[in-house]
C-alpha cells in the first residue's frame, strides 16, 4: 500500500511542524522574559515589584509546562514513527503473503485507529501549548505595561521634585536678599548710632572744658 494513500500522515507531519513552531515561540518568549528582568526594580515600589515577580514566576511556570508538552509531543512523534514503520512492514507482508492478507489488513486497520488516537492526543497537546503561549504573551504585555506605567510615574515624581526644588531655591534666594537688605540697613543704623555717640561725647567734653574755663 502506498504511503501517500494515508492523508493522516501528512496531517501528522504538519502538526509536528506546528509543534516545533510553538516550541520556538515559547523559547523566544522565555528569552524575552529573561531580558526584561529587573533592570529598574530599584525604581519602582515594593508592591509593583512583588506584582512583577509574580508575573515572572507565572512565566517560568508556563515555560515549564510548555517544555513538558514539548516532551510529550516528542514522545508521541516517536510513537507515530514506530507505528508508521510497523504499519509499513505489515503492508509489505500483505503484498508478500496473500494467505495472511486479511489478518494483516485487520492489524493495519487497528494500527491506523491507534495512530488516529495518538494524533488526537498530539492535537490536544498542541492546543494546550498554544494556550500557554498566549498566556506567556499576556504576561509579557502586562510586564511591559507595568514598566511603562512606573517609568511615567517616576518621570512625574522627578518633575515635581525639580519644580519644588526651584520653588525652594527661589524662596531661599528671596530670603537671602531680604537678609542682605536687613544687614545693610542694620550696618547703616549702627554707623549712624556710632556717629551720634561720638558727637554726643564731643559735646559733653566741650561742655566740661567750658565749665573748667569758667571756674578758673
Amino acid at each position: 500500500m502506498d504511503k501517500r494513500s494515508w492523508p493522516w500522515k501528512k496531517k501528522s507531519a504538519d502538526k509536528q511542524a506546528a509543534a516545533e513552531k510553538v516550541a520556538a515561540s515559547a523559547s523566544e518568549s522565555s528569552t524575552a522574559a529573561s531580558d526584561i528582568g529587573a533592570a529598574q526594580v530599584d525604581k519602582i515600589s515594593m508592591e509593583s515589584y512583588t506584582h512583577l515577580t509574580e508575573l515572572e514566576d507565572q512565566v517560568k511556570s508556563y515555560e515549564e509546562q510548555v517544555q513538558t508538552l514539548e516532551d510529550e509531543v516528542k514522545e508521541l512523534n516517536e510513537k507515530l514513527s514506530e507505528a508508521n514503520s510497523e504499519m509499513t512492514n505489515k503492508e509489505n507482508l500483505v503484498k508478500q503473503h496473500a494467505k495472511v492478507a486479511e489478518e494483516a489488513v485487520s492489524e493495519a486497520a487497528a494500527l491506523k485507529n491507534h495512530l488516529e488516537s495518538v494524533t488526537l492526543l498530539k492535537l490536544t497537546a498542541e492546543d494546550r501549548a498554544a494556550h500557554l503561549d498566549g498566556a506567556l504573551k499576556e504576561c509579557m504585555r502586562q510586564i511591559r505595561n507595568l514598566k511603562e506605567e512606573h517609568e511615567q510615574k517616576l518621570h512625574e515624581v522627578v518633575l515635581n521634585k525639580a519644580k519644588l526644588f526651584d520653588k525652594m531655591k527661589l524662596e531661599l534666594e528671596t530670603k537671602l536678599a531680604n537678609l542682605d537688605q536687613e544687614l545693610l540697613r542694620s550696618a547703616a543704623e549702627n554707623a549712624l548710632s556710632r556717629s551720634l555717640q561720638e558727637r554726643s561725647n564731643m559735646l559733653i567734653q566741650l561742655n566740661e572744658e567750658k565749665h573748667k574755663l569758667r571756674l578758673r
